[in-house]
């Protein structure tokens, strides 16, 4: 077993550890050991992240007036520009630039950036008439779809992926004619279901796994025609089902009730891992030596304190809604995907970058915002490759 030192956040004066391993991660990449607690590291990243909270304010694009939706209220200090404007050709990132000013704290000089760098009104990449998504990439057809990626026609949706026809989901990948389904998997035709993979034409399950037909089910693997987990013939569950009206509200609350009593006598698994190996956390999916990690979809390796993620990660730590394969990533909120990205927000397609927002298919970044398909820059202004190699280690 490794030695661990313990020490106390300098946040929450609560103790917590350090061990062997991590030191040897925070060496691989060259920052040094944290001196925040896990819990008070999540909620550092997370005071940069709005989800839900929208806001009507003007655009502040030029000869623009009309109002947006956006994540930045209107008293706050932001140049908000709506998302055709922002991605257009017409204004140039580089053109706030400013040379490093060593006798200012690197904090200062990025608070000065962070409120002259026009800010696109809502984190929503390559939508197909989905204005309304946020924290989002590539969905089609869908409204307020929240930190969900590659959906159609999808409507009030938490963390979708490749979604279609489905409304007020959550977690919810690969499926299709949902409604009301939390934690589901390859699932069609499902409704008011939790923690279900590769069940179809059901209702009311609960951890169920390659079931059809079935209705107020719990635990079930495999199975067809169950109607709170006794099993019937195909004809008299036709008939069972049509006394059962979940198009009455009245019925559905009923049906809702008896089902919740009826999960009540099942035993639960203390925590849900699927294909994992030596892992800790909840809601696991093919994860491999990662430790405190929770809602890990798609895979992911040798990381830790990990918070959703989509499509593979691996030597990450502190990040929370990475995927799509990233690698070292280290106090990263929003990364798809990247490798080498140090304490930053919304990089996508980048690698290593540091301490930069909102920037897209860049690498070699220090201090940058709202960047697109650049390379050596420090504080919105682009160096040559020798003399951003050379000021790098000097700022920090």
């Amino acid at each position: 077993m490794q030695e661990k030192k313990s020490q106390k956040c300098q946040n929450c004066r609560c103790e917590f550890a350090v061990g062997q391993e991590d030191l040897q991660f925070y060496q691989k990449i060259k920052v040094p050991p944290p001196t925040w607690c896990p819990k008070c590291r999540l909620a550092r990243r997370m005071v940069w992240r709005n989800e839900r909270m929208l806001y009507k304010r003007k655009c502040d694009a030029p000869s623009h007036s009309e109002e947006l939706i956006s994540i930045y209220s209107p008293e706050k200090k932001r140049r908000v520009y709506d998302q055709t404007f922002w991605w257009g050709d017409e204004w140039d990132p580089l053109q706030y630039g400013r040379e490093y000013d060593f006798q200012v704290s690197f904090f200062l000089q990025f608070k000065k950036l962070l409120e002259e760098v026009p800010h696109i009104a809502l984190v929503n990449v390559n939508p197909v008439n989905s204005p309304y998504c946020n924290q989002a990439t590539q969905n089609k057809n869908s409204y307020f779809v929240i930190g969900g990626d590659f959906n159609e026609n999808v409507f009030y949706a938490g963390f979708g992926f490749h979604c279609k026809d489905s409304a007020d989901i959550y977690w919810v990948s690969n499926s299709e004619l949902n409604y009301e389904t939390i934690d589901c998997n390859k699932c069609s035709r499902l409704l008011f279901s939790r923690a279900c993979e590769e069940c179809h034409n059901s209702a009311f399950l609960l951890d169920c796994k390659n079931c059809n037909d079935c209705f107020g089910c719990v635990g079930l693997r495999n199975k067809s025609h169950y109607i709170f987990n006794v099993p019937y013939s195909k004809e008299e569950y036709k008939r069972q089902m049509q006394i059962i009206s979940l198009g009455s509200y009245k019925e559905l609350e009923k049906q809702h009730e008896k089902f919740s009593q009826h999960a009540l006598q099942f035993p639960r698994r203390f925590v849900r891992m699927i294909r994992s190996i030596n892992s800790t956390g909840d809601e696991l999916e093919e994860a491999k030596n990662c430790h405190s990690c929770f809602d890990v979809l798609g895979g992911g390796e040798d990381s830790k304190f990990i918070w959703r993620t989509s499509g593979g990660f691996k030597d990450c730590y502190d990040c929370d809604h990475i995927g799509l394969n990233s690698e070292l990533g280290y106090e990263t909120s929003t990364m798809y995907p990247g490798n080498n990205v140090i304490c930053s927000k919304n990089i996508f397609s980048g690698h290593h970058i540091q301490y930069s927002l909102q920037c897209y298919n860049s690498s070699h970044l220090f201090g940058c915002i709202g960047l697109r398909n650049k390379q050596y820059c420090i504080l919105n202004k682009q160096y040559t490759k020798e003399e951003y190699e050379k000021l790098v280690p000097k700022i920090i």
